[in-house]
């Protein structure tokens, strides 16, 4: 959704209670240009909307085209910690940055969006035709990329990831493909993701 103006500042997100209750107003809308590439954890820059809940906090990314943060806030907005700079996979040139988040009690895992034209190949060593990256957690470290399988005819199933959920076990996780038009159920297991099932 849109930011919300209130009292000459913009958010992105509200927060009411299980009967409806409104009860405030948090991720304060950063409109500094340098926020893009430097996001401020607690507030947000981007326009990107997804986010992800852990063990009460909340994840979600911040930053630009080439280049993204993931802030971890409380449910009342404080920030309680930040990674470094995480580059977008690219094709050759072109870069496509993480769109959407999803979060389990080990690993990370970062939806690639906004892959174009290239969404028709098949997943790179730097995923440039649609991939999901893979994290540890606890200090945001690099684990692994894996990428989707497409061709010049059929669009990667991964390209252009809308959304990416996972069940409470862990153990399913659905991906969610605007280019694709499509949703893949996947078996999960840390960072072994199996084949769609459609």
């Amino acid at each position: 959704p849109s930011n919300s103006y209130f009292e000459g500042k913009n958010y992105k997100m509200h927060v009411f209670d299980s009967d409806g209750n409104f009860l405030r107003r948090m991720l304060e809308w950063d409109d500094n240009y340098r926020s893009s590439w430097d996001p401020t954890c607690g507030k947000q820059y981007d326009t990107r909307s997804k986010f992800a809940m852990y063990n009460d906090q909340i994840y979600y990314l911040d930053g630009n085209y080439y280049r993204s943060k993931i802030s971890v806030i409380s449910t009342t907005g404080q920030c309680v910690r930040q990674s470094s700079s995480i580059d977008s996979p690219s094709n050759g040139s072109y870069r496509s940055k993480y769109d959407s988040i999803a979060v389990t009690e080990n690993y990370i895992y970062l939806g690639q969006g906004n892959c174009s034209f290239y969404c028709f190949t098949s997943g790179n060593s730097r995923g440039g035709g649609g991939s999901i990256t893979i994290l540890r957690r606890s200090d945001f470290s690099f684990v692994t990329r894996i990428g989707g399988f497409g061709s010049y005819y059929q669009s990667n199933l991964w390209g252009d990831i809308s959304d990416i959920t996972i069940n409470a076990s862990g153990t399913k996780m659905l991906v969610s493909s605007k280019q694709a038009q499509s949703v893949c159920l996947h078996t999960l297991s840390g960072t072994n993701i199996g084949g769609c099932t459609k």
